[in-house]
């Protein structure tokens, strides 16, 4: 195996926006320019453009991300490939757990990155008997020769399946665009109203049904305050309806998806806030995103969110409770000087995770497989 790598990403979630195909395409970025040669693999990406990482897409009649992918289809590219390294991504779906067992068959060395965690994620006696129950597919997870989870968190539940000594926490990479905003300092000027940003999902584990009520509490305080919502999703004519019940549909604005290549740096760069109100997270994108802008997060007290901020300091963490975060966002809104000093600090930690760090990990990871197999008897 020579300096440089062929390295194939295997995913089911490539074929519409989300952390994991932001993970995917800035490790991918970065990896290529270090000189590696890197193919992502997934379903319904047909025609998808990427510069300078090849997408191949599997010919399905679906994108849904539990059906699986075409097996023939997909040991021609990973057969064909000569791949040193087979990383799938996402433990719970079938395209990735498909490629594990073609790359076993194939005997080519495999990484394993979990990026979720589920219900009750840290409580053993609960998911240890259900492991046994699906000895099958713990079996599979073992097989892989290294697990990289996204936080602790992540580590703790891929752990119920997976190997202790196999798993290394390497976190999301956040784009080096992010780290461009925020420096004209245009929060909290007088002259403007306050905007609350919320980016991501809009499905119940994002916490997004929190929001009108949250929205309504802030507004007794700010009358002016706007909340921006980018993102879609089931719950968005929940969030309409709720607001409008409300009476404060007009201090809403909902745009739908929004990309992370085009406008989505300046709506950090506006906002005075951001809202993280997730009953569940492995590793928020949005939040390490609103970090490296020097956006104020007040964010939920749950999984890897509690890993990187620093209650206080680089953020604020809240219970589950909508007057929870209505008392956090007035706090913060209504200090700039403590708004300012959170901002600095999430800044300062979210640079751990620029892309050249956390490929130089994933690297370390990729050649420490190479060697342990190159070794074996």
């Amino acid at each position: 195996m020579g300096l440089f790598l062929k390295v194939a990403m295997c995913t089911d979630f490539y074929s519409s926006t989300g952390g994991i195909r932001t993970h995917i395409d800035l490790l991918s970025d970065t990896l290529v320019n270090s000189g590696h040669e890197v193919t992502i693999i997934s379903k319904g990406v047909e025609g998808a453009s990427r510069e300078r990482v090849k997408s191949v897409g599997l010919p399905l009649l679906s994108r849904s991300s539990v059906l699986p992918p075409n097996p023939a289809h997909l040991r021609e590219i990973l057969r064909d490939g000569d791949f040193d390294i087979i990383h799938a991504h996402h433990a719970f779906t079938p395209t990735p757990l498909f490629s594990i067992l073609l790359a076993n068959e194939l005997e080519t060395p495999t990484v394993l990155t979990n990026h979720s965690v589920s219900f009750a994620y840290d409580y053993t006696p609960f998911w240890q008997p259900l492991a046994k129950f699906f000895y099958p597919y713990k079996e599979l997870i073992n097989s892989v020769d290294r697990v990289i989870a996204v936080s602790e968190a992540a580590a703790i539940f891929i752990g119920h399946f997976a190997s202790e000594e196999k798993i290394s926490v390497i976190p999301n990479p956040v784009h080096e665009d992010y780290f461009e905003t925020g420096e004209t300092d245009s929060r909290n000027r007088p002259s403007r109203g306050k905007t609350v940003l919320y980016v991501g999902r809009l499905s119940r584990e994002k916490g997004v049904h929190k929001l009108p009520s949250i929205l309504k509490t802030v507004s007794e305080e700010f009358s002016d305050v706007q909340l921006v919502i980018a993102g879609s999703g089931y719950l968005s004519k929940f969030i309409d309806l709720t607001a409008r019940l409300n009476g404060i549909r007009n201090k809403v604005q909902m745009l739908g998806k929004v990309s992370r290549e085009g406008s989505l740096p300046s709506l950090y760069e506006r906002a005075d806030a951001v809202v993280v109100p997730s009953l569940r997270e492995a590793f928020s994108i949005t939040l390490l995103e609103a970090m490296a802008s020097g956006c104020p997060v007040v964010a939920s007290r749950v999984g890897g969110m509690k890993e990187i901020i620093k209650d206080g300091h680089s953020g604020v963490l809240v219970g589950g409770k909508t007057s929870d975060f209505a008392d956090a966002l007035l706090r913060v809104l209504s200090d700039p000087s403590l708004s300012k000093e959170l901002g600095w600090n999430a800044r300062k930690v979210a640079s751990k995770c620029r892309p050249r760090k956390i490929a130089e990990q994933v690297e370390e990871v990729y050649r420490d497989v190479a060697a342990s197999r190159n070794t074996s008897p």
